[in-house]
């Protein structure tokens, strides 16, 4: 009787513990707090702490899932679908995922150097005299996917280009953070070289925040400004930003937010010039978005395509028809889209209909500012 009363006993503390060990696990997905008592017997911190093997595998367990879900739902066809082909699978994904540890074992002195640096539009003759001198002397330069051929044919030491491709942007950037971690590590001069100006949604200033916390603020990344295509690429499609009487104000917007999310759109003001920056892959919802916000439906609506290179191209339209225009003749990026009846004040109607604008039928020529640029350039 008395054994099979401890039988008993026993049977009902373990389901007990068993029960506990469950309801602390489900607590800590999310629900209420566990209890200092839980806490004490170290039931909470077996499952809690960082370094404990049960969490270390439910992290793993979770990181997997997640991952792979999302590899799984991409849809074949769409540009998603190549991140498992730049990166690896799943576990190789899970890995570039995991931030880099700092440098703290690497003396200041054998660190190496970093410089942010603008690469312009696209023409190499629209780099500055500094970013052009940096391209030379870098042992290591991580350059932007949409950085042209020409400025990347500069560079002499060893070339990193970002696999920022659509759906793979955050990736990709976690993997130019483990290249600068490296380069760091063993004492090169490193060049991130960025499309444009490196401020202006080129992530530059979170790169910053990365190189201080890999270095322990033992490094202060240089920074040399580019010309940016928010003010080179209309002045090159002839798209005027301002204009007496006409746009006296200007504002940028992108097409991305964070997680692949459509920014807010400021509500249509007259006399106002929006220049959208990588936007190109949501013309439509731009310009729907646009005339929700208020801008009349005939805005004027300038695409500018590889602005300053030589296979450059000048679209115009307006809100209603600048989504089938820019798929038909295929826009790709980097392009730069200007909205706002400024835009459309060198370009009269009757002369200039709407679609793509013959690079010799512009009404401006820049091929002046071309020759003094290489004169400039052979100087060095």
């Amino acid at each position: 009787m008395h054994r099979c009363a401890l039988t008993a006993y026993a049977l009902a503390a373990t389901c007990l513990a068993v029960a506990v060990l469950f309801r602390t696990s489900v607590r800590l997905t999310g629900g209420p707090a566990v209890s200092p008592r839980l806490r004490t017997r170290g039931l909470y911190s077996a499952f809690r702490h960082p370094q404990s093997r049960v969490a270390r595998l439910r992290g793993q367990y979770r990181s997997e899932r997640s991952l792979e879900g999302s590899i799984q739902s991409v849809n074949p066809g769409s540009p998603d679908a190549n991140k498992t082909e730049l990166f690896g699978d799943a576990k190789a994904l899970r890995k570039l995922l995991d931030p880099e540890p700092p440098l703290d074992d690497v003396p200041s002195f054998a660190l190496g150097s970093i410089a942010l640096v603008g690469s312009g539009p696209g023409d190499p003759q629209l780099l500055t005299i500094a970013a052009h001198r940096m391209l030379e002397d870098a042992e290591v330069v991580i350059c932007d996917r949409l950085v042209s051929k020409d400025i990347r044919n500069i560079v002499k030491g060893e070339l990193k280009v970002a696999k920022k491709y659509p759906g793979c942007a955050d990736y990709a950037q976690m993997e130019i953070y483990k290249w600068i971690a490296q380069g760091l590590r063993e004492g090169k001069r490193i060049v991130r070289l960025k499309i444009g100006d490196p401020f202006i949604f080129g992530r530059g200033a979170e790169e910053v925040l990365e190189v201080k916390r890999l270095t322990g603020g033992r490094i202060t990344p240089s920074v040399v400004p580019g010309v940016s295509s928010v003010f080179a690429a209309p002045l090159l499609g002839a798209a005027a930003l301002t204009h007496r009487g006409v746009a006296n104000n200007v504002i940028l917007g992108t097409g991305y937010g964070r997680n692949k999310s459509q920014p807010a759109i400021v509500p249509y003001q007259d006399q106002t010039t929006a220049v959208f920056l990588m936007a190109i892959g949501r013309i439509r919802e731009l310009c729907s978005n646009l005339i929700e916000a208020g801008y009349p439906e005939l805005t004027p609506l300038l695409v500018i395509e590889k602005a300053s290179c030589a296979d450059q191209r000048v679209l115009l339209a307006d809100l209603t028809t600048a989504g089938e225009l820019v798929e038909g003749h295929k826009i790709k990026p980097p392009a730069t889209i200007v909205v706002g009846e400024a835009a459309r004040v060198l370009f009269p109607s009757e002369d200039y209909p709407q679609g793509l604008v013959a690079q010799d039928r512009l009404p401006i020529d820049t091929d002046s500012v071309k020759f003094l640029s290489q004169v400039a350039i052979s100087q060095f």
